[in-house]
């Protein structure tokens, strides 16, 4: 079905870009 690995993609997207808005783009330079 694959539903499930796209839901925590999608989870997992979105901490991350919560994340670089918190530390002003500095993780996006870093990965």
């Amino acid at each position: 079905d694959g539903t499930g690995n796209l839901d925590r993609y999608k989870k997992k997207s979105f901490y991350w870009y919560k994340n670089v808005i918190r530390t002003n783009g500095e993780e996006l330079w870093s990965n």
